[in-house]
């Protein structure tokens, strides 16, 4: 006959079997992180754009303008990156027809492979920095 405490042993020595150790259950759904940061391009109406993601599988990475609440969000561009042996990746994306300055210009970088995505916000200013003719316009 067995005691209760034996029944419980074997069945959690099935149930470990059963569904395996915790460690490996975890890395097949791990997903790889796909990180991104925009700056605005000096002397460009256009974003710069930076981050890592997996060494495989292609990136789409798709630029919005937002000009005002009361007209609707428009796509500036969409374009496909590559994504170095290093796992990084960088463009330079014109963001023309967003001339208007403060219009929000959001970015999407999407893993074509397996749908993750990563989405940044920047507003739009005027392509140079200040000079002293912008300060003193004699």
């Amino acid at each position: 006959m067995l005691s209760i405490r034996t029944f419980s042993s074997l069945a959690f020595a099935t149930l470990c079997l059963i569904t395996g150790p915790a460690a490996s259950r975890a890395a097949d759904t791990t997903v790889s992180p796909l990180t991104l940061s925009v700056s605005r391009a000096v002397g460009a109406d256009a974003v710069v754009l930076n981050g890592t993601s997996r060494a495989s599988g292609p990136l789409e990475a798709t630029l919005y303008a937002t000009f005002s609440r009361d007209l609707p969000t428009v796509v500036l561009s969409r374009q496909n990156l590559a994504v170095g042996a290093d796992g990084t990746f960088g463009a330079t994306i014109p963001t023309a027809p967003a001339f208007f300055r403060d219009a929000i210009v959001t970015v999407i970088v999407r893993s074509l492979h397996d749908n993750v995505s990563a989405t940044a916000h920047l507003s739009v200013a005027a392509p140079n920095v200040d000079t002293p003719a912008d300060a003193n316009p004699h």
